[in-house]
């Protein structure tokens, strides 16, 4: 997929979109969301931290 999104010539992260590097911020509203509940995968904090880090 990040080939082929490359290939077209489209951004491959959040950074490429604008995103701030500023993970920190955007941790705890994270955590607040509704939407994670249903996440067969159980959220936590540095969970968070992780992906942001790994889409930017």
């Amino acid at each position: 997929m990040r080939a082929m999104t490359e290939r077209l010539g489209l951004p491959t992260g959040l950074a490429q979109l604008g995103v701030a590097r500023d993970v920190p911020r955007h941790r705890p509203g994270a955590l607040k969301d509704h939407s994670h509940l249903t996440n067969p995968r159980v959220a936590s904090d540095t969970g968070y931290e992780a992906m942001l880090e790994a889409s930017l």
